[in-house]
């Protein structure tokens, strides 16, 4: 299963230094990693997520 792309102007701007994934499957679940390369920090945002 792959996720619909979305045209750039529905994508939120983000500031310099936060990147974004494409999307991923994780389990049955599409996700995206969202990493801080300033702070280093990154998470995982979609339906499903637990941690």
């Amino acid at each position: 299963m792959t996720a619909p792309a979305v045209p750039a102007r529905y994508r939120p701007a983000l500031r310099p230094g936060v990147l974004l994934s494409d999307a991923l499957l994780h389990g049955p679940d599409v996700v995206h990693l969202i990493r801080n390369t300033g702070s280093g920090k990154s998470f995982r945002v979609g339906p499903g997520n637990t941690s």
